[in-house]
């Protein structure tokens, strides 16, 4: 009986042996996937916060003041005038493919890019693409005497960029408005 324990004692520690490499082999497996997903995560964090970086560093400014104009017919508005630029940062926004959105107490209306109720005219362009670039000035004018805005009344414009940050500007015409005249709203 002494001769099968002292064999036995050899088949155990070679049995200890192969467990302890099979710990190891699936301890290496799991640190492999978990290294992985951790890896994965920081990747798509990084793309994440990329995406927010070019966000916000492209969008658009208001580059004075928001005018309107009233009707030669009536006491409402004709046309809102808007000043635009971009806040400083690296890239332009394609004023090709902005388009508005013009809500009020009764209507919401979208204004898609090239839409003919909108018309640019460059202030201060230094080329000749439709880039609106840092330093250049372009004015919007959108036709709204169809939307029967009239004294008193509220209305926020948005101009939605193709990438970048949306601009709302709200604003309430004053009272007592006078046909084809022109104003300023602060």
């Amino acid at each position: 009986m002494n001769k099968a324990t002292e064999n036995d004692c050899a088949f155990t520690g070679l049995e200890a042996a192969i467990v302890l490499i099979a710990f190891i082999v699936v301890a290496a497996v799991f640190s492999f996937a978990v290294l992985g997903t951790g890896f994965f995560a920081a990747q798509k964090s990084g793309e994440v916060i990329q995406k927010g970086v070019e966000t916000t560093s492209t969008s658009l400014a208001l580059g004075g003041t928001v005018r309107v104009q009233s009707d030669t017919s009536d006491v409402k508005l004709k046309y809102i005038f808007l000043y635009l630029q971009v806040t400083p940062g690296r890239g332009g926004i394609d004023m090709d493919r902005v388009s508005y959105t013009l809500s009020t107490r009764n209507a919401l209306t979208t204004f898609p890019p090239k839409d003919s109720r909108i018309a640019i005219a460059w202030q201060h362009r230094d080329d000749t693409d439709s880039l609106l670039e840092e330093g250049e000035l372009v004015r919007v004018r959108i036709t709204v005497k169809d939307l029967n805005i009239r004294e008193d009344d509220a209305f926020t414009l948005e101009a939605v960029p193709p990438a970048g940050a949306v601009l709302a500007v709200t604003r309430t015409v004053p009272a007592g408005i006078s046909t084809n005249t022109h104003y300023e709203l602060l």
